[in-house]
């Protein structure tokens, strides 16, 4: 007795995308309250986002992808200069996410609002 399975194919804007917001919620929110002498910690907090995104990011690269975490060295940077390794690194992330199409999620073509049809077949209008 066998049964057949449908395999479907890996969504990875959608994992991707909830990645990314819960990566920028941590970087917006800032330091709580409770955290304001602890700037190390929350920094860390974040390049472990990033640094979760970039393996999530992996088989996406080519050939000519500058590894970010390659010389990275948060013990000779200033605050300063680690916000801007930040702002810069997700910059370069959300590029190659842009280049890849991976902000995008596709629809098969049966699903109300997919690009793949007509706007009368939108509007509910069958094809004659």
């Amino acid at each position: 007795m066998s049964k057949e399975f449908s395999n479907k194919k890996y969504d990875h804007s959608k994992a991707l995308g909830k990645h990314v917001t819960e990566l920028n919620q941590l970087i917006t929110q800032g330091l709580q309250s409770d955290e304001v002498s602890d700037f190390s910690n929350y920094f860390n907090q974040v390049i472990m986002g990033m640094v979760s995104l970039d393996a999530m990011l992996d088989p996406f690269k080519d050939d000519e992808w500058d590894e970010i975490f390659q010389d990275f060295n948060p013990n000779t940077m200033s605050m300063a200069q680690k916000m801007s390794f930040v702002k810069n690194s997700l910059r370069k992330y959300y590029n190659l996410m842009n280049d890849k199409g991976l902000f995008y999620v596709t629809y098969s073509s049966d699903r109300m609002g997919s690009k793949d049809k007509t706007s009368d077949e939108k509007m509910g209008v069958p094809k004659n």
